[in-house]
């Protein structure tokens, strides 16, 4: 960072503080925007929109009393005073110090435990703080915590599938309602197309999925990784140089700059490459409520992953996508002065990454280090749904997790929410990418309705969440959605699709079932996928964008320049045996599944291309 953005940005910082480090307002609560934004200064320069926040009345008839909430991250802060009176008994679930969990009472975390798990937990169920206010969503909650991402874990612990399991089967049995899983993959390899031994997980959420009263629901994050600068940083550093460099390369792209660039620079900024939410496994799995994530004027942020598996929008912060017609090629990353969310952090505990005044404990209301505001991303966004689903849940404790995404569907704010949003990597790759005039095509579709009246977008699912509308439906929620079962289809193809062309290919279901997921898997023999697009039509005619041309389907050649690898899902005749390669659409909710569907395939790399087959499945009643 130079020296005059440091200056700046220290300048920006003490906006608002008086000398003596006391701000304007005591009040935390004041400084929670997700709960209510009234475009109000925070502890930083910049402000966000009024109206953009959860959408809860204050005082709320609905505490979230009644309900469990297992935090499965780092380790939660049980000795902070804001979370300690709604710690679950009994359910503090230690990966850390054995190749067997074990469960506790209480633990006391480390130095060095990250503060993300005490972070998330704040945002959901903080009990109300009588000095300044501050609060979660859900103020009487009680809060378990699994410490499965802690970052201290002993080397011999058991595998990732045995602590799933572990996980799942304590939520079932100690009465878990909601479990927020505020991670996921941090990058897209080759093999996490597939599900493999993953597959058992799948089936025990399935088993175990809230119906009934009992049960659980999985909220998750959708990732942190549009605009992947992983491989841009990799190659800068193969070259000797700082991976900061990237942030300041695309804090000076212009116009005029993208068409004069080096080779160098033009390989280093088309390695920087969207990765769809869907590319994580977990993901696609119907069964979680996907979570992508808000800045606070109403913008995608822009780190948020986007695709058709998303369900629904909560708040996060920091900086916003930029918009299709807006004239930007980059991400303002060094200006972090963006309202994000003020929440709970490990008490007592400093970070190696604090920059505020506030989260460095200038400011007279952070002197004891309990809180920080500079909480962001798609894992700040999931337990805000995490928060708002536990008062749903008080208001009708007979809710299922069909139920709860029904509401979610039914209530969600549109209107709130900025059209256009484009990532800023698609707008570079859109100027120096080596792809045919088609490229722009899927990226220009923003809401889309189906013939249900249903409307979603690939970034924002079914729109922001909406506490107070959802609350009230919850209420009186009484419509039985009937027995879920599984129809399936898959036909052999054999056509090619040559560059800059589009090909489809129809397949017709018999069976008439209000819709609630659908997933396809195509098959397709392809050296350059990462100029491929996919489209899913249904009978209705709505059109779900599942794979994106300038996607994630490319590697590293010796660190220093970017390659394709072949489409890793190709060979039809496995069709049956085939354990992942789906993606998954929530596009079509409450469609009919009878009729003819339609698979299109959207070439826009310089080679051709070719479907193989195709299988498609439809959840609904």
């Amino acid at each position: 960072m130079s020296s005059k953005n440091i200056y700046l940005f220290l300048i920006f910082l003490f906006v608002g503080c008086g000398q003596d480090g006391k701000s304007q307002n005591n009040s935390l609560f004041d400084k929670q925007w997700h709960l209510k934004n009234t475009g109000q200064k925070l502890f930083i320069n910049e402000v966000g929109k009024a109206g953009v926040d959860i959408n809860l009345t204050f005082p709320s008839k609905y505490t979230g009393k009644g309900v469990n909430v297992l935090v499965t991250d780092s380790g939660v802060d049980f000795f902070h005073p804001d979370l300690e009176k709604n710690m679950k008994p009994n359910s503090f679930i230690d990966f850390t110090n054995s190749s067997i969990p074990r469960v506790l009472d209480k633990y006391k975390l480390k130095f060095g435990e990250e503060h993300h798990g005490t972070n998330v937990a704040g945002i959901i169920g903080s009990s109300v703080n009588a000095d300044n206010q501050f609060r979660g969503i859900a103020p009487n909650v009680k809060i378990a915590s699994a410490n499965y991402l802690s970052n201290y874990k002993v080397k011999a612990g058991s595998s990732v599938i045995n602590e799933k399991f572990f996980i799942y089967n304590f939520a079932v049995m100690n009465g878990i309602q909601i479990i927020n899983e505020s991670y996921g993959s941090a990058s897209f390899a080759n093999d996490y197309f597939y599900l493999g031994e993953y597959s058992i997980i799948y089936d025990l959420i399935k088993s175990a999925i809230r119906n009934a009263g009992f049960g659980f629901i999985i909220v998750r994050s959708a990732g942190n990784e549009t605009c992947s600068k992983n491989y841009a940083e990799k190659i800068l550093k193969a070259k000797g140089s700082s991976y900061l460099q990237v942030m300041e390369i695309l804090e000076t792209l212009t116009p005029n700059s993208l068409s004069n660039l080096s080779t160098d620079l033009a390989e280093i900024l088309k390695a920087i490459r969207p990765i769809l939410s869907q590319m994580d496994d977990a993901n696609r799995n119907p069964n979680r409520i996907v979570v992508a994530a808000l800045s606070a004027n109403g913008n995608i942020a822009n780190y948020s992953s986007i695709g058709a598996n998303i369900w629904v929008t909560g708040l996060a912060g920091s900086e916003s996508s930029v918009r299709s017609n807006d004239g930007i090629f980059h991400s303002p990353n060094f200006k972090r002065d963006y309202p994000e969310i003020l929440t709970t952090r490990i008490a007592g505990m400093p970070s190696k990454n604090d920059y505020s005044l506030f989260d460095i404990g200038f400011l007279a209301e952070n002197k004891k280090l309990n809180y920080t505001a500079t909480f962001n991303g798609t894992s700040a966004a999931a337990p805000t749904v995490s928060g708002v689903i536990a008062l749903m849940l008080e208001a009708n404790p007979n809710l299922s997790f069909r139920d709860v995404k029904h509401i979610l569907v039914k209530t969600s704010n549109r209107d709130k929410l900025t059209p256009n949003p484009k990532p800023y990597c698609i707008k570079i790759l859109e100027k120096i990418g080596n792809y045919n005039a088609n490229f722009s095509q899927l990226w220009n579709v923003g809401w889309v309705q189906n013939q249900a009246g249903n409307i979603f977008h690939n970034f924002y699912g079914f729109g922001l969440i909406d506490a107070d509308r959802a609350i009230e439906m919850a209420r009186n929620f009484h419509l039985p959605l009937g027995t879920q079962i599984d129809v399936n289809g898959k036909k052999s193809e054999n056509m090619n699709v040559g560059a800059g062309m589009s090909s489809t290919s129809n397949l017709n279901i018999a069976n008439d079932l209000s819709i609630e997921a659908v997933q396809l898997t195509p098959f397709i023999e392809a050296d350059w996928p990462d100029g491929l697009g996919i489209v899913l039509e249904s009978p209705s005619g709505t059109k779900s964008t599942l794979l994106y041309p300038g996607n994630s389907f490319i590697a590293l050649e010796n660190e220093r320049k970017i390659k394709n690898y072949s489409y890793p899902v190709k060979d039809y005749s496995k069709v049956d045996i085939t354990t992942g390669g789906d993606y998954l659409s929530n596009a079509f909710y409450e469609e009919r599944s009878v009729g003819e569907w339609k698979l299109t395939l959207i070439n826009s790399s310089q080679h051709s291309a070719k479907l193989t087959g195709w299988k498609i499945k439809i959840i609904g009643h």
